[in-house]
């Protein structure tokens, strides 16, 4: 029988070991995306297909000022996808330390900015969750 090809088992050079590498970078992608939905009035930030849901309602509802934020949500996160993409095109050989780098120095910034540090800061009306939980 002839070997199958491209059975999406280890490939990438990687083995096994090599995709345990990916659960913390996925828990941190939900912890950002909880602290998003927090800290921004019920807004995914990591995971574009809830945001792009939430769009498509606030278009539908006319809810233009729920329309604007989440398009900027979204404008942001592809914007951070090409910057990635371009940063690890230059690093070459050093394209994922240099990707994740700018990464944590991002999420770094936005601890720093202003109401950025901590749950406890809310400047909008803090959403059932937020009042339950953090604010």
């Amino acid at each position: 029988m002839a070997e199958q090809a491209g059975t999406g088992r280890g490939e990438g050079g990687g083995g096994a070991g090599a995709q345990w590498v990916a659960v913390p970078l996925v828990v941190l992608a939900g912890c950002v995306d909880g602290i998003g939905w927090l800290r921004l009035h019920e807004l995914f930030v990591s995971f574009m297909s809830g945001t792009s849901t939430l769009l498509g309602l606030a278009l539908a509802g006319h809810q233009t000022g729920r329309a604007e934020e989440l398009a900027a949500v979204v404008g942001l996160f592809a914007a951070g996808a090409v910057a990635g993409a371009t940063l690890g095109l230059l690093a070459g050989r050093w394209h994922s330390a240099a990707v994740l780098g700018m990464v944590a120095v991002l999420l770094h910034a936005a601890l720093l900015l202003p109401g950025g540090g901590g749950l406890r800061n809310c400047h909008r009306p803090p959403s059932p969750w937020c009042r339950r939980w953090a604010c």
